[in-house]
């Protein structure tokens, strides 16, 4: 498997891993944790530079 659908995959279970504990915690306590924003934030920027370079960090908003 190439090195970006790899990237890709990770980021999409990154993104869906997110989506559920912060709908989670946001359901039952009516507040979505910063130790679950900032580290999916700096990840998906990470596995974004990795995959893709720095200009896909930034293209991807734009995609």
């Amino acid at each position: 498997m190439d090195l970006s659908v790899i990237i890709d995959i990770s980021l999409n279970v990154l993104i869906i891993g997110v989506a559920i504990v912060g709908a989670v915690s946001d359901v039952a306590k009516k507040k979505i944790y910063n130790w679950l924003t900032y580290p999916a934030l700096l990840a998906g920027l990470l596995l974004q530079a990795i995959g893709h370079g720095w200009g896909g960090v930034f293209l991807g908003p734009v995609m």
